[in-house]
């Protein structure tokens, strides 16, 4: 069963005790620490995502954001507007384990 949805300010109010004590209920970058929101995994080219949160020494929030925050965020800092691809993982495929069968006879 997975977890109840959380309210935005619920999320911000745990998430201190949550860093402190290690993140035993939740992976840190599941939500996002700006708005509270849930955050599904996601990349920008670092030039982009430095362009909206400045140099990494500055990156507030833990530099975890979700696509949302970064796409105001991107757009204050840099005047820009934009429309952003999202795009599905390239699907995963199963190893193969086995060795060939010898057709040799």
């Amino acid at each position: 069963m997975s977890e109840p949805m959380r309210t935005p300010d619920d999320v911000l109010a745990t998430m201190a005790v949550q860093r402190a004590a290690g993140w035993p209920d939740w992976h840190p970058e599941d939500y996002c620490h700006r708005c509270g929101g849930r955050n599904a995994s996601w990349h920008v080219d670092s030039d982009r995502f430095n362009a909206a949160m400045g140099p990494p020494t500055l990156h507030r929030w833990n530099g975890i954001i979700c696509p949302g925050c970064f796409v105001e965020l991107h757009e204050a800092a840099t005047g820009l507007t934009a429309t952003w691809t999202l795009s599905p993982d390239t699907p995963f495929r199963r190893r193969v384990t086995e060795e060939p069968a010898d057709d040799r006879g």
